[in-house]
């Protein structure tokens, strides 16, 4: 997203606090279902609220909708009967939907009518929408939070679909005050192009650390500064109007990030990067930084996707910036240079070339991960 958008908001939450209603369901005995049945609401075209036109910004930043869908319609673990199932997924595009219709940043006047009217359609299709509400999975932008941060997360635009107590699939997030129990943390969408046969041996990588961005922040222009002097370091500066780059650049830095050991990954309007994921994808190792400081004065850090399954230090860098940026390059340099001389480097990146597949929209990947989250809900 181009806005910032869990800026605090001056309305009250509209998130519903009642307890969400839930239902004890059949375990699925299928072999490697870990118990779980999904069913797949089929919605009418109306209800899975197509967005009409997107710029192409949006369209690409918010494909994990579309691809969740198509993943779940073929998912060796969805159910044919509401009656077998234990989950239920309502394949609607919100996020989608909402860049699609506002008029502008955080307003959409046609959201909560098309809400409303998606409400009234599940409520049709059976009892399951209400008596078993806490077990229904929906893409949603931002994690939902707990009080005083929900109304961060756009609730109010899609109160019954966003704000009723059901489990969110959601793409962005911070740790300070999560949902755990509503919100299933993804990755980005990824192409298959993203995934490359073989990244190879992490030994002939011959650059330290590599960087892509627009300086939008004291900390990314601290960093593209530092990282100027490096002899074994790339940086491409990005102009503010060029953070949405073309096919054409992606495809020449996927050629970049076959050399590089590290991709340094700062936050900018916000935490979340989609550039985090295709550094794994690619077989190189992301480094993400663990603060942020909002527009607000308001530090918030980030929550990594699929983190009750992920063990993320295994194979990324944790970096904190220092409050003298002029340092935050030199000690970052100095941190990775470390890493690399010990070989602990090279031990990370082989667990990234042999982690990387779980990110690919596969039943084998993403919807393995969708599973053990979902199983951790039966415990």
């Amino acid at each position: 997203p181009t806005e910032h958008e869990a800026s605090r908001l001056a309305s009250p939450s509209t998130a519903d606090t009642s307890p969400p209603s839930s239902c004890s369901r059949p375990l699925n005995p299928r072999v490697g279902c870990k118990g779980i049945g999904i069913y797949v609401y089929q919605l009418s075209k109306q209800g899975s609220l197509s967005p009409g036109k997107l710029k192409p910004k949006h369209d690409r930043n918010f494909r994990f909708e579309v691809a969740l869908k198509k993943l779940l319609q073929s998912h060796p673990c969805r159910v044919d009967s509401p009656e077998n199932a234990n989950f239920f997924f309502v394949p609607a595009t919100p996020v989608r939907y909402y860049f699609g219709h506002r008029t502008r940043n955080k307003v959409c006047e046609a959201c909560k009518e098309a809400d409303a009217k998606l409400d009234s359609e599940l409520q049709g299709l059976g009892r399951y929408w209400t008596k078993c509400r806490a077990q229904h999975i929906i893409p949603m932008l931002w994690c939902p939070q707990k009080d005083p941060w929900e109304n961060e997360t756009l609730s109010y635009l899609f109160p019954n679909m966003w704000a009723s107590g059901s489990m969110q699939f959601c793409l962005q997030a911070i740790r300070n005050n999560i949902d755990e129990r509503r919100s299933i943390h993804t990755t980005y969408y990824l192409d298959p192009k993203e995934f490359p046969t073989a990244v190879g041996q992490q030994e002939k990588r011959d650059l330290l650390a590599v960087y892509a961005g627009a300086s939008i922040t004291p900390e990314r222009a601290a960093l593209a500064e530092g990282m100027r002097s490096c002899r074994d370091c790339v940086v491409e500066i990005l102009g503010e109007k060029g953070r949405h780059v073309s096919d054409n650049f992606l495809r020449d830095w996927r050629k970049v990030l076959k050399r590089a050991i590290f991709q340094i990954v700062p936050p900018g309007d916000t935490l979340e990067r989609e550039a985090r994921d295709q550094t794994l994808a690619a077989g190189a190792i992301p480094v993400w930084f663990d603060m942020m400081v909002t527009k607000e004065n308001v530090t918030v850090r980030p929550h990594l996707p699929w983190a009750a399954s992920l063990d993320w230090k295994q194979f990324s860098v944790n970096f904190t910036p220092p409050s003298v940026l002029t340092q935050l390059w030199p000690q970052l340099e100095a941190h990775l240079r470390d890493l690399k001389q010990s070989g602990e480097a090279l031990s990370m990146g082989r667990r990234v070339a042999a982690f990387r597949h779980r990110l690919n929209w596969t039943n084998d990947g993403v919807g393995v991960l969708m599973l053990e989250e979902l199983a951790k809900r039966l415990d």
